[in-house]
């Protein structure tokens, strides 16, 4: 994935915030994708994320 997206974004002018081009990034880069698709589509690691910028955040901010 960390050499898929820069190629996709730079070489190929993919649209790293759209679903379907995420899915195929990740598709290609080995993962199943009803997995994929199964994350994309809900909010499983919502909290995660949430943690994760809070947190991001605060050492910004300190």
């Amino acid at each position: 994935m960390v050499e898929l997206f820069p190629r996709g974004y730079f070489s190929e002018h993919a649209n790293l915030f759209d679903r379907d081009t995420l899915l195929h990034l990740a598709v290609e880069a080995g993962l199943e994708e009803p997995a994929v698709a199964d994350v994309l589509d809900g909010d499983r690691f919502t909290s995660d994320v949430e943690t994760n910028q809070a947190e991001a955040h605060a050492r910004h901010t300190s």
